[in-house]
């Protein structure tokens, strides 16, 4: 089997039926213990105090809100490229995710930025620049929403999602090529980590924890997408059944 037929909207749609629900348990799992263990096992900083606990929520929502973008400019060259037919549709499933996702990293950053800089927002070449970011995602959104059907939809989607990735090496170095507020990378740097591990560890556990509840989010959303678009189709029709 070829990999354009095996990557087919029935196999999309039975693999997200299969690992949605198990992936939203293990991210449910992942979040309660982890939330645990960050407000009673990890310690305190000793500068910020308790308020810098939101770094736990903010910094995997920033990561992940980078991924999900890239993702979406991978698979629109793959649908560029190869008209694999499943990749606009992934992008879709993608889009509301990554901006509520981009949403919360503005709304955790302004939470900690207020007692930490005395102030809820300031233009910052790392807060602007994700705020870029999320008025990308609400574009494609749009786009999207009002153009449907339209045959040229999923090439101008692709387009827009390979385009708008160049925001993020911006968003990922704006705090080396600019001064900024906002600390050097802590994690993603090419280097150690800076952070103590005693802190890393719930961290990293975190990003993989709402990586989960994304995956989860996004593999239902292909569900209803592939369904939507393949109605035609004698194996949709064979699901009602």
């Amino acid at each position: 089997m070829s990999l354009v037929a095996y990557l087919s909207p029935q196999n999309l749609y039975n693999f997200c039926n299969r690992y949605w629900f198990a992936t939203a348990i293990i991210s449910f799992l992942l979040i309660s213990g982890n939330l645990f263990w960050i407000f009673v096992q990890v310690p305190i900083d000793f500068q910020q105090g308790v308020v810098a606990k939101i770094m736990y929520i903010h910094v995997p929502s920033a990561v992940l809100s980078m991924g999900l973008f890239a993702a979406m400019g991978v698979l629109g060259a793959i649908y560029l490229i190869y008209k694999i037919k499943v990749a606009p549709m992934i992008i879709r499933a993608i889009i509301p995710v990554g901006l509520l996702i981009t949403i919360l990293v503005l709304l955790t950053g302004s939470i900690w930025g207020k007692p930490t800089w005395g102030t809820w927002w300031i233009w910052d070449a790392r807060l602007t620049s994700e705020l870029i970011l999320a008025f990308l995602y609400f574009a494609i959104h749009i786009y999207d929403k009002a153009m449907p059907n339209h045959q040229n939809t999923d090439n101008v989607l692709s387009v827009i999602a390979i385009i708008g990735s160049i925001d993020l090496p911006i968003i990922h170095y704006s705090v080396q090529w600019w001064h900024t507020l906002h600390q050097g990378p802590s994690i993603l740097a090419f280097k150690a980590p800076t952070i103590a591990w005693p802190m890393l560890w719930p961290l990293l556990l975190m990003i993989l924890a709402i990586g989960c509840a994304n995956g989860a989010l996004i593999m239902l959303r292909c569900k209803s997408i592939i369904i939507t678009q393949e109605a035609k189709a004698r194996w949709v029709r064979d699901l009602s059944k």
